[in-house]
């Protein structure tokens, strides 16, 4: 199989699932609710739905390899970003918009 297939097929498991969410959440909610079900059976089922529908994706974006699949200028471009990426959370955690009277010194 080819990759664009597989992007392909990942892409309409996506659009199903996403389409079905607000009820599959419902289920989910309800089947992790229910005492009978064993807690590991139940966490895999939650996991599994959440993963599918995309939400434990960071940056919406899917990495083509894995680290241990880069060459080593592959790791150093994907270094690169993870800093660039981080420098930027850093800079927005320490200069927040201000505009709160509160802070009469800035």
């Amino acid at each position: 199989m080819t990759k664009s297939k597989v992007a392909y097929g990942q892409q309409q498991a996506r659009e199903l699932v996403a389409v079905a969410l607000p009820d599959l959440c419902k289920q989910a909610i309800n089947l992790a609710s229910n005492d009978k079900l064993p807690l590991n059976g139940r966490a895999q089922l939650i996991s599994a739905l959440l993963r599918v529908g995309g939400l434990f994706e960071n940056d919406g974006s899917i990495r083509d390899k894995e680290p241990h699949e880069m060459s080593a200028a592959e790791l150093a471009e994907a270094l690169a970003d993870a800093r660039m990426r981080a420098e930027a959370m850093v800079r927005e955690k320490v200069a927040p918009d201000r505009t709160s009277d509160d802070d009469i010194l800035s």
